[in-house]
């Protein structure tokens, strides 16, 4: 397969048989939840670009349009992160009072945020939408389109926003030019992407970090050739959220030339397979004889069990709209937080280390003894 950044030849180094399909997807009953179909995961990094893409990876595989709940702004701490992410494209961009058009709005919370602060009109598009998870107010200020966005939209805004949807997207270049043309549509707009970083994956040897729907994977390295492969300007180009995350600030027009040289890329990619067998080995270990919980229904989640093995008891989540339902895959049981007292666990797992503080204090108001581990964290 070639590279669907440049073109490129890539190198496989991880592969995994049989994961979920879908990892947010959520279901009635555990039944359901199982009966899940399974992909592949074959990884593989182009050493020209050093972007990284899933090889085996089929769009059809995956339903966003069954109940798909992604959204992570029931967290305090997330909803702390987009303020000041959107407080910051304010300051640095005159878009207040314009329009912003988010590719990929999912529930449009963050759509409706920018609205708000910037005094903007929205328009989103994601065929996941729901109506209602914002205050009706809000909701009023912006449209979403429930469909997948592509070359036919005539869309355009003050600022075209995609976060995290890019991952999720095969041809990647094809889907960036498609972004920096509705840019153009809007004299001085401003791209802004936000995606996972993969540096920190490889290096962490984080293998719940690496599932079936995320299919392109980014670092600094192969965003910014990204950007130069689509006609985009950097203004910007930052980790952010404790370093898990890679955000772009873009003008459409002349790019950087050339490409930002990936060996560095290609050499952590090569070594993560013994890095992530090894952390697999070491969580086994860690849950062997637990009575276990999981804190966090998310992919993380999705892939921590799947890799594995690993039977919680329940698995809890802060997010109303996961509570009583069951994890794609294993048909582990979604529970609220209270929960816990009745299941009495000994050790809880923090599927993401940034909510380690916020998850410890809900624990411990509930009278939880358990001992909390993050993964992530030594």
């Amino acid at each position: 397969m070639t590279c669907q950044l440049c073109g490129g030849s890539p190198i496989p180094f991880w592969s995994v048989r049989g994961v979920p399909t879908s990892s947010c997807s959520i279901f009635p009953d555990a039944e359901s939840a199982r009966a899940l179909p399974l992909g592949d995961l074959a990884l593989e990094v182009c050493p020209t670009c050093g972007f990284i893409q899933n090889a085996a990876f089929s769009a059809e595989a995956v339903d966003y349009l069954a109940p798909y709940e992604e959204s992570q702004a029931s967290s305090p701490t997330f909803q702390r992160f987009a303020e000041e992410t959107i407080n910051t494209l304010l300051d640095r961009y005159p878009i207040s009072g314009g329009t912003v058009l988010e590719v990929g709005c999912g529930k449009a919370e963050w759509l409706a945020m920018m609205c708000k602060a910037g005094d903007m009109q929205g328009i989103g598009i994601d065929p996941a939408y729901v109506a209602g998870r914002v205050p009706a107010a809000d909701e009023k200020r912006f449209e979403v389109l429930l469909e997948f966005f592509g070359p036919g939209h005539e869309l355009t805004g003050d600022l075209v926003a995609c976060r995290h949807t890019l991952e999720h997207i095969p041809n990647v270049a094809e889907f960036t030019r498609w972004l920096a043309k509705a840019a153009t549509g809007t004299t001085g707009s401003t791209v802004f992407v936000e995606v996972p970083d993969t540096e920190r994956i490889l290096a962490e040897g984080a293998f719940w970090d690496m599932y079936y729907e995320h299919c392109a994977y980014f670092t600094i390295t192969s965003m910014a050739n990204l950007a130069s492969e689509t006609g985009l300007s950097i203004n910007d180009l930052r980790h952010a959220y404790s370093g898990q995350y890679l955000l772009l600030e873009a003008t459409p027009g002349e790019s950087s030339s050339g490409f930002t040289d990936a060996a560095s890329i290609v050499g952590a990619a090569t070594a993560f397979a013994s890095r992530a067998e090894a952390t697999i080995e070491r969580w086994r270990e860690e849950i062997a004889s637990a009575r276990l919980a999981l804190w966090g229904a998310t992919s993380k989640t999705v892939g921590f069990i799947t890799a594995t093995g690993a039977a919680p008891e329940v698995v809890v989540d802060i997010n109303p709209a996961k509570q009583g339902t069951f994890l794609p895959g294993s048909g582990a049981r979604i529970v609220a937080p209270e929960a816990l007292v009745e299941v009495d666990p000994d050790l809880i797992v923090v599927m993401n280390p940034i909510y380690l503080d916020e998850i410890r204090a809900a624990a411990r108001q509930l009278g939880s003894t358990a001992r909390l581990a993050a993964l992530g964290q030594s």
